[in-house]
């Protein structure tokens, strides 16, 4: 788990396992394993609430840029799949559904309320709780 760079894009990727081999003389050895994170992995997912996105619900389904991604990556017999990402959809018990408020079991930091993704870039910059005045259109 890291992030923080440009294209972070709240995307929760674990790191390979493959990653974590011995480098063999003279390489680096990493000094610790995958199995050493496993649990460190999901307490973080946990904690942060991951979720994929949900493309076989509406109105998410009709979202152009993930759409035309898919069918370029089949297209091309790539492997595609949704990632793990820190981005709120629908509360635990609900269906996916664009700008509904998440049930704090305590307050944030900022003692906003929290909405589920508007679709529309905010979880990017940085979902706000203030009146949207821009389109809600699905991008």
């Amino acid at each position: 788990m890291g992030g923080g760079s440009l294209i972070y894009a709240n995307v929760l990727l674990r790191k390979d396992e493959k990653w974590f081999a011995d480098a063999g003389p003279g390489g680096e050895s990493w000094p610790v394993s995958y199995a050493d994170l496993d649990e460190h992995y999901t307490t973080a997912e946990k904690r942060m609430g991951v979720q994929t996105y949900p493309l076989d619900k509406p109105p998410y389904d009709k979202t152009p840029k993930t759409r035309a991604f898919k069918a370029a990556a089949e297209a091309r017999g790539m492997h595609w799949f949704l990632p793990a990402l820190a981005v709120a959809f629908g509360s635990e018990d609900e269906e996916p559904s664009p700008g509904v408020p998440i049930p704090d079991e305590r307050p944030n930091y900022h003692r906003r309320p929290r909405e589920t993704c508007h679709l529309v870039g905010d979880c990017d910059i940085g979902a706000t709780s203030a009146p949207r005045t821009r389109s809600t259109t699905p991008t």
